[in-house]
C-alpha cells in the first residue's frame, strides 16, 4: 500500500498554480481502463476545473469518460497525486482535452521527477524529420511516454518547421541500453512551456513491423512500475 503526505489546501493551490505556468506534464490512470494511462499537460486550472492537453489520440472511446474517476500524477518539482473525475473532453482544431473536476488538496507520493522517463537513463529522445528536403536530427529532454506516445520539451529553435501533424523519427534507450527504441511518430501538439522552449506530444504510428519494439516498451514500462511501487511501500 502507498503511503502519502496529504497538503494543506493553500499548499496545494500554490502548487498547481505553478504547474500549470511550468505546463507540467500529467498522467491520469482510469479505474475504467485498468493498465492503460492516458498522458498531457496540464494547460489551465480555476475555482472548479483543471484542463489537460492529451498527448497523442489513444485508441480509446473518449466520450464514455465523462463522469469517469481517475488518479492524476502531477510531475512538477516532486511527484503529486490526487483523485478527480472528467467533467468534459473537449477538442480544438486537432487536439483533445480533458477537462477534471480540480480536486481539493495534492498528496505528495515521492521525490522522483518524470518516472516515466526514466525510463530512458538520460531522459532523453533523438528526433528526425525534414524540412524542406533536408534532414534536421535533434535530441531533446523526454518527458513521460507510453505504449501509445510520449512527450518531450524542446527549445523553440529546435522547433522550426515543426507543426501538428509533422512525421518524425524517434529513437530512445530503455534501461540497460539492451533495446533501442526506434519508431515513427506523429506530432499532436505544440505547447509553449517556459521561456524559450515548448512541450511537444506525439503519437506513434506503428505497425507489424514494430511489433517487438512496442511489446518490449510495454514490458518496460510495466517493470519501472513495479519498481516505482515496490520502493514506495519501503521508503515513503
Amino acid at each position: 500500500m502507498r503511503t502519502t503526505h496529504q497538503l494543506e489546501e493553500a499548499v496545494s493551490d500554490r502548487l498547481l498554480a505553478e504547474a500549470v505556468t511550468a505546463r507540467s506534464a500529467i498522467v491520469l490512470e482510469f479505474d475504467a481502463m485498468p493498465g492503460r494511462t492516458v498522458n498531457g499537460t496540464l494547460l489551465s486550472c480555476d475555482e472548479d476545473a483543471m484542463l489537460v492537453e492529451v498527448s497523442g489520440r489513444p485508441p480509446f472511446e473518449w466520450s464514455k469518460l465523462k463522469g469517469e474517476s481517475c488518479e492524476a500524477r502531477i510531475y512538477h518539482d516532486q511527484r503529486y497525486i490526487a483523485e478527480t473525475r472528467v467533467l468534459d473532453v473537449p477538442t480544438w482544431g486537432n487536439t483533445l482535452g480533458l477537462a477534471l473536476a480540480r480536486p481539493a488538496a495534492l498528496r505528495v507520493l515521492d521525490r522522483r521527477r518524470f518516472l516515466r522517463a526514466k525510463l530512458a537513463p538520460s531522459s532523453k529522445v533523438e528526433i528526425q524529420w525534414k524540412v524542406a528536403g533536408a534532414q534536421r536530427r535533434h535530441t531533446v529532454s523526454l518527458l513521460n511516454v507510453s505504449a501509445d506516445g510520449m512527450a518531450c520539451k524542446l527549445e523553440d529553435e529546435v522547433a522550426t518547421g515543426l507543426d501538428k501533424r509533422r512525421r518524425l523519427r524517434v529513437g530512445f534507450d530503455l534501461p540497460g541500453g539492451g533495446h533501442r527504441i526506434e519508431l515513427d511518430a506523429r506530432v499532436t501538439n505544440l505547447t509553449p512551456a517556459s521561456a524559450g522552449s515548448s512541450i511537444m506530444g506525439l503519437q506513434f504510428i506503428t505497425s507489424e513491423a514494430d511489433a517487438a519494439s512496442v511489446r518490449a516498451l510495454r514490458m518496460a514500462i510495466e517493470r519501472a512500475e513495479s519498481t516505482a511501487m515496490a520502493e514506495e511501500e519501503v521508503h515513503t
